[in-house]
This record gives structure tokens, C-alpha cells and sequence, in this order.
């Protein structure tokens, strides 16, 4: 859910929309690149979830850590659209609504607190002899979320 979540919060702002339309993409992009140069695209990858535990067992809270790609034809672009996926999730507290549960439910979802851990450049090399390379600039962020505790009856 934690994907539905950021996808949501993305996809609500008009400029990143603007930029990536729906390329928004979990763990990995579908392996034919967009060919237009002024494609855009971002990728998210879960890299730890965790809920979170009292002495009397799970509680409503859960914190993630994910990497956000950005990637784009030049460096400014991926850059640029780095920005804006910053300044969107950066310090972000409040609710998301319509978040698709796994169930199919659409519920409500309080986002406490959303960190910027590590921003970073990378340069991908072209592939298949290619002259085209890619470009993408990634961060890790911190998702501190509530979430469903499950009931064991």
C-alpha cells in the first residue's frame, strides 16, 4: 500500500503530473524506454517496511524507507524533476484520501511525516552500443504512515 500511498501524493501535483503523466512505475520501469526524448519517468522501490510495536503487540503506525527515481533524457531534466518530487514529499504531514488497499477498498490514510534521507546523481551508461544514456537522480525517503492492524481471531 505504501506504493498506492507516494503514487497518489505524486500524482496530485499538477507540475509533476505535467512532467511524468502516469510514469510513475513500482520497482522497475517496463523495459522499453520511452523514446522521446522529453519523456520523463519515475520509479519506486521499497527498501524496508516496518510496522511499528508496543509491549502489547502491532500499533496503527508503520514507517518505509523507498527510493524515488527521477529519471530523464539530460541531467537537468532528471534533476529538475528531482526538484519537484522534493519539494511535493519533503517534510509532507497530512492525509491522503482514495488510497486502494489491497482488499479493494478505498480508505483514508494519515501520512505523519515524510523525510528526505539521501539525494544523489547517477549516470547510467548507454546500453545495447547504444549512444543514448541515461540519466537519473534518486533519493531515499523515510515514510512514517498509519496503517490496518490486522485482527487474529
Amino acid at each position: 500500500m505504501i506504493y498506492r500511498l507516494l503514487y497518489k501524493l505524486l500524482h496530485e501535483s499538477e507540475a509533476i503530473r505535467n512532467r511524468v503523466g502516469i510514469r510513475i512505475f513500482e520497482e522497475n520501469a517496463p523495459e522499453r524506454r520511452p523514446t522521446d526524448p522529453k519523456e520523463e519517468y519515475i520509479v519506486l522501490h521499497l527498501i524496508s517496511e516496518n510496522p511499528d510495536y508496543h509491549l502489547d503487540g502491532e500499533v496503527g503506525t508503520g514507517d518505509a524507507v523507498v527510493q524515488v527515481d527521477c529519471h530523464g533524457s539530460h541531467t537537468s531534466k532528471a534533476r529538475s524533476l528531482y526538484q519537484l518530487v522534493r519539494n511535493r514529499l519533503s517534510g509532507y504531514r497530512g492525509s491522503v484520501a482514495d488510497v486502494l488497499t489491497d482488499d479493494g477498498d478505498l480508505v483514508s490514510r494519515d501520512v505523519c511525516e515524510l523525510t528526505i534521507l539521501r539525494p544523489g546523481m547517477i549516470v547510467g551508461t548507454p546500453q545495447d552500443a547504444s549512444d543514448k544514456w541515461s540519466y537519473n537522480c534518486s533519493t531515499d525517503i523515510s515514510v512514517f504512515y498509519e496503517q490496518s492492524v490486522p485482527t487474529l481471531t
